[in-house]
């Protein structure tokens, strides 16, 4: 990939002297690194927290960074993903089980349209936040099953070096999270 090569040629010029690289690396990832946040924690101010610690995280361990085991955006999106769970951890005090489980945090996907109706705008407005309190109902690993696939665009195996786990365990959830969307979304008539 054009942007994976790219990244690396930052990386390496960082690596040798040129302090403008890593600014350049991270304002390419910085829109990306702070949606998965904000759909992980549900938070504004914890995203940016989040965002903030996991670029530090990110520029200490340049050097260590090994680009044949990861694109630098999934290795990024690990680190996110851990400094939010880390966040969350101290936030409230949930059992490490419950980052384990068959539950996660869903996207809502983006509808493009030509030109849309004011009303059609003000409709869409309401069903996208209609989706936004559902995934926010969603355990964890739902949320950041659907956050990592719709949200950063990754692919279940690159979910899967994200997460440390499988990509048929990510499929699965992410299958039971659109399932619970759309069972609150959508509740049987009767």
């Amino acid at each position: 990939m054009e942007s994976s090569r790219e990244d690396a040629e930052l990386i390496a010029a960082y690596l040798a002297g040129d302090e403008a690289a890593f600014e350049a690396l991270a304002e390419r990832h910085l829109r990306g690194a702070y949606t998965l946040a904000l759909r992980l924690t549900g938070e504004r101010e914890m995203a940016e927290d989040v965002v903030q610690e996991a670029f530090v995280k990110a520029w200490r361990a340049l050097g260590r960074y090994a680009r044949a085991e990861a694109s630098f955006k999934t290795w990024l999106a690990r680190i996110v993903r851990n400094t939010a769970i880390d966040h969350l951890r101290k936030k409230r005090h949930v059992p490490f089980s419950a980052f384990e489980g068959d539950e996660g945090e869903p996207a809502a996907p983006e509808i493009a349209s030509d030109e849309p109706l004011p009303d059609e705008l003000a409709a869409r407005a309401e069903g996208a936040a209609a989706v936004e309190r559902a995934v926010a109902t969603l355990p964890l690993p739902y949320r950041e099953a659907l956050a990592l696939h719709y949200g950063d665009g990754l692919t279940f195996d690159e979910m899967a070096e994200v997460t440390g786990t499988s990509a048929n365990t990510l499929k699965s959830r992410h299958r039971r999270a659109l399932a619970a969307l759309r069972a609150v979304l959508h509740p049987p008539a009767g």
